[in-house]
């Protein structure tokens, strides 16, 4: 069973049934019963911040409740690398709701968390890449020398003086 451990150190185990899957539908975040009916599809749905927080709290709901904590104190014990690795457990316990079933619905998901992790990859070697903070550097210089030189060429405003009753 998959599970993730959220800021504070908990671990919290994240199964999907069919009564979750109900109980999901009925709270109007996501149909996974019935994965095309969905709008917009489901692994687009699964690729969205807030609808991932809150089917993850949905399903450790319950235990959640019986260890005595609040879905407020739950999501703050959520920061950014918690919520990844939640999000990381969310898409495998989807998954394996879904193998033998409706294996293109599996494809997908596995799809999308490769095509995070590459997209997270790319996005770290273009930050690390000393050329980008060097063209950072020139175009907020260039920006920076545009805005003074218009600065200059503008006649100087007024002040404005209050006016009698304001």
């Amino acid at each position: 069973m998959p599970q993730f451990t959220d800021s504070t150190g908990r671990a919290w185990p994240i199964a999907l049934t069919i009564g979750d899957a109900r109980r999901i539908k009925r709270a109007g975040v996501l149909d996974l019963l019935n994965p095309d009916r969905n709008d917009p599809p489901l692994v687009h749905r699964l690729h969205d911040t807030e609808t991932v927080i809150d089917l993850v709290w949905l399903l450790v709901e319950p235990a959640a409740t019986a260890a005595g904590v609040s879905e407020d104190d739950f999501l703050r014990a959520l920061d950014g690398p918690a919520a990844l690795r939640a999000e990381k457990a969310l898409r495998e316990t989807v998954s394996d709701f879904f193998r033998d079933r409706r294996d293109d619905q599996v494809k997908a998901l596995e799809t999308l968390g490769r095509l995070i992790e590459a997209e997270v990859a790319v996005n770290l070697a273009v930050l690390d890449d000393p050329q980008t903070e060097s063209q950072a550097q020139t175009y907020l210089r260039e920006k920076r020398d545009t805005l003074l030189s218009a600065a200059q060429i503008l006649p100087p405003q007024p002040a404005t003086q209050p006016t009698a009753g304001t």
